[in-house]
């Protein structure tokens, strides 16, 4: 695996930093990207981009980037299908593509190996994939989930077990070590203590027995997102509250849920974003910058940048200032890491600087008729976001590290 490009060291007594930090960046298969609706997104640990397309077709379902190179993987690969649904890439290293109902690929970076029902599998149909924490794989399928335990023992949990019949979206293992599945056909969710199955439906709260996603946030609230365009819910551990377009909500299907890491929630629908800091909504769509409006895949990267996968290609924001980034050449700063006096080189005069927090407040400001400095000094070690203006009112955007 190649490493991230997106924040490389040089090895130098200084080095200049290059990044280029656009808020939005979007991408598409001009760009390299596979074609098709990209419906999951994960980070490997190596920092590479991948990317899954469930429209059955003949192009690639598995595509990949790690910020310079893009590459594909097809069934002329080895991969089960073209049709890719959800993807993992377990504590192990290895990565595992769910298909549309041809099955599972498990791919340890040089050799394929396809799973079926024949194998094991309850459905060969492989909605979700999700490790616990205990290191078994589980599966959701129509009509059930299967447990894998990476050793050729698969478990089905299905009506005969006590789980109710049902499309099975989406699942997730809570802090607590609980499960949770969402399916549609009027199931709703199903919680799984590891020993009892316990439906929760409207009739308790929920505004849709179709549940299509499940998410658990940073503060142990849980959230569900439905099929039937009736709203979103969320769970505190006591009660169910609803939310819809009617509160802020761009759509009241929600596909898609992903949290950054300061604490704001993006729930994706077919009109796009809405964004929850815990007290207020916003919408992002295309008009901010989304490549396209139908969201199905969200993921916070390594450098804080939110990836949204879309029916159109994927969108990479940087939520920090929300604007975009118009400074035609890019520019440089050194040292970076910096301790006092942070150098900016850049082809065109610059007559504001500003020092963000990476929460998104301004710090500190500079202005000048042609600036090629700040001094730093009085801030504490830690990332934040540089910002300059040029004298046309352009604006380029660059972490640095204060040390």
């Amino acid at each position: 695996m190649k490493k991230s490009l997106f924040f490389p060291l040089c090895m130098a007594f200084f080095f200049v930093c290059t990044l280029h930090a656009q808020t939005w960046t979007n991408y598409t298969s001009n760009d390299g990207l596979i074609d098709g609706y990209i419906s999951s997104i994960i980070q490997d640990s190596d920092g590479t981009f991948w990317f899954g397309d469930w429209v059955f077709d003949t192009s690639a379902g598995i595509g990949s980037f790690d910020g310079t190179n893009w590459n594909s993987f097809s069934t002329d690969d080895g991969a089960v299908s073209n049709a890719i649904f959800s993807m993992l890439q377990d504590s192990q290293g290895t990565y595992w593509f769910g298909s549309i109902d041809a099955g599972l690929s498990k791919f340890d970076g040089t050799d394929w190996t396809t799973y079926t029902m024949i194998d094991g599998l309850f459905g060969d149909n492989i909605y979700h994939i999700l490790e616990d924490k205990d290191n078994y794989l589980w599966f959701c399928h129509f009509g059930g989930v299967t447990k894998y335990d990476g050793n050729n023992n698969w478990v089905s949990l299905d009506p005969t077990q006590g789980m109710p019949a049902a499309q099975y979206f989406t699942q997730i293992q809570d802090r607590e070590g609980n499960f949770w599945f969402g399916g549609v056909g009027d199931v709703g969710v199903v919680f799984y203590d590891t020993s009892v199955f316990t439906t929760i439906t409207t009739a308790d709260g929920l505004s849709s027995n179709d549940v299509y996603v499940i998410f658990q946030d940073s503060n142990d609230n849980i959230w569900f997102g439905n099929y039937d365009n009736v709203g979103l819910d969320r769970y505190n551990g006591t009660s169910i509250s609803t939310f819809t377009v009617a509160d802020g909500l761009s759509g009241n299907s929600v596909r898609a849920i992903g949290e950054d890491s300061i604490g704001n929630l993006y729930f994706g629908t077919n009109f796009g974003l809405s964004v929850y800091d815990g007290s207020q909504w916003s919408i992002l769509d295309t008009t901010d910058g989304l490549i396209e409006n139908h969201v199905r895949a969200i993921i916070e990267d390594d450098e804080g940048n939110m990836w949204f996968g879309t029916w159109g290609g994927v969108s990479k924001y940087n939520p920090t200032l929300g604007v975009f980034e118009t400074l035609e050449e890019s520019f440089t700063i050194y040292p970076n890491p910096a301790s006092s006096i942070l150098n900016i080189n850049a082809k065109v005069s610059i007559t504001l600087i500003q020092l963000y927090s990476m929460d998104g407040k301004e710090l500190t400001s500079l202005k000048g008729d042609q600036l090629n400095s700040i001094d730093l000094s009085a801030f504490p070690s830690g990332s934040y976001l540089l910002k300059v203006t040029s004298v046309d009112n352009k604006v380029g955007f660059q972490r640095v590290l204060l040390r």
